[in-house]
């Protein structure tokens, strides 16, 4: 996944795979990355 968020000027990138029938929820990953972020 990559997700940009200009307003923020960050740039996202998850790599991997999910395991078995799991689901990463990208959504939620990168509101907690920006969340962390000043």
């Amino acid at each position: 996944y990559v997700m940009v968020i200009p307003s923020r000027q960050l740039v996202i990138v998850r790599r991997g795979e999910d395991p078995g029938t799991a689901r990463f929820d990208i959504a939620r990953f990168a509101a907690d990355v920006a969340a962390a972020l000043p």
